[in-house]
């Protein structure tokens, strides 16, 4: 069975054990947010989340958060990382290619360069290939020099072959290498899985044998953003909700995700929280948790 969320699931969701009923007063909202927040649940891919909208006063009040600007690749980043890449229906594109392009051995160490470089390679590509799926990502070798690792679709009838042709005589015209080293070794290019989401997942963590690769090094400037996406978001389903099943619904998403091992929210009840549903559809996985949550129910059917 195909599921709405465009993905079918190898296995059915097991069940698990969500605890002790909590109390009536466990329902209960803070007062000072009834009537200023409207409660939701939405649902992509690999991935879905209840949400809060706060109305504009609650926002005047101190509510939501201003973005600063990037002086590295942050745990916040990673995770919204994460999420895009198992949100997004990638078994829906028939050719999925994950590719590299690095520089020769003379590099840029200003971020504004790199990113003239990615926005040259992004307008050739599309040039060739048209407006095609894309996902990137910004990493630094040890020697210092930045490399960029993509995640994109090419059309059907696309020859994987001449693909990787053009894309080393491309990344080398776009940098101005010269080295002829370069051209033939400056970029890689391979098939990509159907569960692309693994191919950022190392980057997600903060320790491990490449979290150097995150790590601005001494003497590079105005790195930028560390990753991004072009002509893909998240094909999100979802509705409102009542607060009632919001609480509720959010108590067996912990309870879910504590069962699997993984990420547990720890905020207040009325932040909203967001869960990867590793190898099943989220569409499966939310359906067996909102059992007799009627408002939750009736926005997925």
């Amino acid at each position: 069975m195909v599921h709405r969320s465009g993905l079918a699931p190898a296995v059915q969701a097991p069940d698990f054990d969500l605890g002790p009923a909590p109390s009536r007063r466990q329902y209960h909202l803070q007062r000072k947010y009834l009537g200023r927040v409207a409660f939701g649940v939405r649902f992509s891919g690999r991935v879905f989340e209840v949400v809060t909208q706060y109305d504009a006063e609650a926002l005047r009040s101190g509510h939501g958060s201003t973005r600063s600007d990037v002086g590295g690749f942050s745990r916040k980043s990673r995770r919204r990382l994460l999420k895009l890449c198992a949100s997004i229906p990638w078994s829906l594109f028939e050719v999925r290619m994950f590719t590299t392009l690095t520089y020769p051995d003379d590099f840029p160490t200003d971020g504004r360069e790199v990113k003239r470089h990615l926005a040259a390679f992004r307008r050739r590509f599309e040039r060739r290939y048209g407006k095609q799926a894309v996902v990137w990502k910004l990493e630094f070798q040890r020697r210092g020099a930045p490399h960029f690792h993509f995640l994109l679709s090419l059309p059907a009838a696309a020859d994987i072959g001449e693909f990787r042709s053009w894309l080393s005589a491309a990344w080398y015209e776009v940098v101005g290498s010269g080295d002829l080293r370069h051209l033939l070794a400056g970029t890689q290019s391979e098939v990509a899985e159907t569960d692309c989401g693994r191919y950022f997942a190392y980057g997600v963590k903060s320790t491990g044998s490449k979290e150097y690769q995150n790590q601005v090094p001494e003497g590079f400037q105005n790195v930028g953003r560390f990753w991004g996406n072009w002509n893909i978001s998240p094909e999100w389903r979802g509705g409102e909700i009542e607060a009632r099943d919001y609480v509720e619904l959010r108590r067996r998403m912990c309870a879910w995700s504590k069962s699997k091992g993984g990420f547990v929210p720890t905020r207040s009840r009325v932040q909203g929280a967001w869960l990867l549903t590793e190898g099943l559809s989220a569409a499966l996985v939310l359906s067996q948790l909102a059992r007799g949550l009627t408002s939750v129910e009736r926005v997925i059917v």
